[in-house]
């Protein structure tokens, strides 16, 4: 009987036993597991251990395969269909073959439309054998993803035009929504004095939702900022924000004799305020991401009593405390966010994560459940949800979250897939 064939070419060299789906006994510190998982940005609690993904822009995948059994006549190029939960016919591969005998081959795939597409290789044999596979998608070899939608860039602050001072600093921050992330590094920031015509870069290597501080030059004139995001398939996507001038500098009068030297003003309050927050925002979100919990949480709290408008701070701050431990302080910060930025659904959300840990389910519910009107589509506050009900015993509550996580999560999130798991398992 022919073997299986191995993927080459970094497709699929090998991968690790598939994670079966887990029984519907989920109880409270599994909810529990999941918002701290959530909360720290860790991949979801159950994530599919699934096959390895190749990302592409482009509809047509190439494919090779690195070692097949010598004696192999045919190599099959085989497609999941989700509809029938049947494995079809896809194509064959083109196969190397010297003194008799089969090497390798290469074969093409066209999706035919944006999202996942699962693979396989079958091989038979001169007398119709062909390899033992399961009927399954857990039996595929690679998950071809074709996105060719741009990541969706929102800038967060400042929401309106600016007027700066030469030398002034201004805190830039934004954030992305994207089915297919890039791991890291997919964000730069891009800078045009001359109206968009052509643009240079600033920073790159930056977060997909993340800050910068952009420093007004010396000389006056009209600047327009950009932060373009890539995602795994290498589309692009980009938000413009808000107009910045910079007013020039005042001409030094001509002076007969040298000027005596006069004492150098200090700046102003709201000045120092602005600086001293941003650079400590910065500080306290790099301590944050090092799980330097004690001097996050300090420079973070210095940082919101510094700026008290500057948001992305709050949302650091209730994360750096909830994470050391100190539920009750987040939540208390959370609240007051909560209300200064009503229309936010992130800190509803953040608040939802700290209430489980802290054993108030209704309280939780309460707060994800504002999360979810702000924003329908946070799939990650209905998965919650979901355990939530399930540990309540409402498991038709729980299988309508999970109707939500399916339609509104990507293709690609783990928390889709399981979700479609746990309806079929528990359908009556």
């Amino acid at each position: 009987m022919a073997r299986r064939p191995e993927f080459g070419d970094g497709s699929a060299a090998g991968r690790g036993p598939t994670a079966p789906a887990r029984p519907l006994e989920l109880r409270r510190a599994l909810a529990a597991a999941a918002a701290l998982a959530a909360l720290v940005g860790l991949p979801a609690l159950g994530a599919w251990a699934g096959p390895p993904r190749r990302y592409q822009g482009s509809p047509v995948f190439a494919i090779t395969l690195d070692r097949v059994d010598p004696d192999a006549q045919e190599v099959a190029l085989e497609v999941y269909d989700r509809t029938s939960r049947e494995w079809r016919r896809a194509g064959a591969f083109s196969l190397r073959r010297e003194a008799g005998r089969t090497l390798g081959g290469s074969a093409t795939f066209r999706a035919p439309a944006e999202g996942e597409h699962f693979l396989r290789a079958r091989a038979r044999d001169a007398a119709g054998n062909a390899d033992p596979r399961g009927d399954d998608p857990d039996s595929a070899d690679i998950v071809a993803v074709y996105d060719a939608t741009p990541p969706v860039v929102e800038i967060v602050s400042p929401t309106r035009a600016q007027v700066l001072q030469p030398g002034a600093e201004l805190m830039l921050s934004w954030r992305t929504r994207e089915a297919n992330p890039a791991p890291a590094g997919a964000a730069s920031v891009e800078v045009s004095t001359d109206g968009g015509r052509s643009w240079r870069t600033l920073a790159s290597g930056l977060d997909d939702t993340g800050s910068f501080v952009f420093r007004a030059g010396e000389s006056g004139g009209d600047a327009l900022v950009r932060i373009a995001v890539r995602d795994r398939a290498g589309n692009r996507g980009e938000a413009v924000a808000p107009a910045i001038s910079i007013e020039a500098a005042p001409a030094a009068p001509p002076q007969a004799a040298p000027a005596p030297v006069a004492a150098r003003a200090e700046p102003g309050p709201a000045a120092a305020r602005g600086r001293n927050a941003h650079e400590l925002y910065r500080e306290g979100a790099s301590a944050l991401a090092a799980r330097e919990l004690v001097k996050a949480q300090k420079l973070l709290r210095e940082a919101v009593a510094a700026e008290p408008d500057l948001e992305a701070a709050w949302l650091d701050l209730s994360a750096a405390l909830a994470l050391g431990g100190e539920f009750g302080r987040g939540r208390e910060v959370l609240e007051r966010a909560e209300r200064k930025w009503p229309s936010s659904a992130a800190f509803p959300y953040n608040l939802g994560l700290v209430l489980v840990r802290m054993g108030r389910p209704r309280e939780a519910v309460a707060a994800l459940e504002r999360a979810c009107r702000l924003d329908p589509d946070r799939y990650e506050a209905r998965w919650v949800l979901a355990l939530l009900a399930l540990d309540s015993g409402d498991l038709e509550l729980a299988r309508s979250h999970w109707r939500e996580v399916a339609r509104a999560a990507p293709e690609s999130s783990p928390l889709r897939e399981r979700s479609l798991q746990y309806l079929a398992a528990s359908e009556p």
